[in-house]
């Protein structure tokens, strides 16, 4: 990680372990304190969360399981079932799957709710809310077809 000090300039870089070659990351606030946190698609699977401490420092890396863990491609945050916390959102490139993980408050998990993607193998996740109706939707690339939409029926 690089803070920046101004002027195009930063401070020296800091490190975080969270697994072998880190696939994908996203920022957003997981524990509702505003200060963004991280959560990031770890090689083997899965996603790791860091949460802020509020002075440019990340607390320990906690490992969440997103189905079967082997090829988690990507991630986002969002309010995806209206309880006003954030969840994550990954997809695996070997198991053609989308993963929710729906979070409890204070930045913590529940274990993963995982659906068939696509037909194709999925790619990158992005969330939108793509029709209007105050819910966040899902779309995915999908390396055999171009892109998946996933509209946001309402909480699970």
């Amino acid at each position: 990680m690089l803070l920046a000090v101004g002027g195009g300039r930063f401070q020296p870089r800091h490190d975080y372990p969270v697994g072998k070659a880190p696939r994908s990351i996203a920022a957003g606030d997981l524990n509702g304190d505003g200060r963004p946190d991280l959560a990031v698609v770890k090689d083997g699977g899965g996603i790791s969360v860091l949460l802020n401490r509020g002075d440019g420092s990340f607390g320990t890396a906690h490992a969440y399981r997103a189905g079967s863990d082997s090829l988690t491609e990507s991630v986002v945050i969002g309010d995806l079932d209206g309880d006003g916390h954030p969840d994550l959102a990954t997809v695996g490139f070997d198991s053609d799957t989308l993963c929710i993980l729906f979070n409890k408050g204070g930045g913590s998990f529940r274990p993963s709710s995982c659906d068939v993607a696509t037909p194709g193998v999925p790619g990158f996740l992005a969330a939108a809310d793509l029709n209007g109706d105050r819910r966040l939707d899902l779309v995915t690339t999908v390396f055999t077809a171009g892109v998946a939409v996933h509209l946001n029926r309402g909480r699970p």
